[in-house]
């Protein structure tokens, strides 16, 4: 596209523009790496701020039971993993915590026997 100059007397080419995709490139790029410059000792606050949070050592593995709407959620973690199980139960209902617990150590049950034989 041909754009007249102020004076009129020669057209103009416009500079080519930078493709919108760029800048979100950038922000998608940019965003994690600037969540991930918060330092350690701020992010072990935050986890250690849960104080509705019970933990259950159970053959290795470890239980964190959290209160979740009306019922629980069993978080199973093995041994040195930051994060859970992906089959670790939860149960939205009211119900007593004993429930979700007897659940997780089914589940840690069913895979330490697969282990074992």
């Amino acid at each position: 596209m041909l754009v007249h100059s102020r004076d009129g007397s020669e057209p103009v080419r416009p500079a080519p523009r930078k493709p919108a995709i760029c800048g979100m490139f950038f922000r998608a790029i940019a965003a994690p790496v600037l969540a991930s410059n918060q330092s350690l000792p701020t992010l072990r606050k935050r986890a250690k701020s849960k104080s509705t949070t019970d933990i259950v050592e159970y053959k290795g593995y470890r239980l964190e039971i959290d209160p979740v709407c009306k019922g629980w959620r069993a978080s199973i973690y093995s041994r040195g993993a930051t994060s859970p199980l992906l089959d670790s139960p939860a149960n939205l209902e009211k119900s007593p915590k004993e429930d979700i617990i007897a659940v997780a150590k089914q589940i840690i049950d069913a895979r330490l026997g697969v282990r074992l034989l």
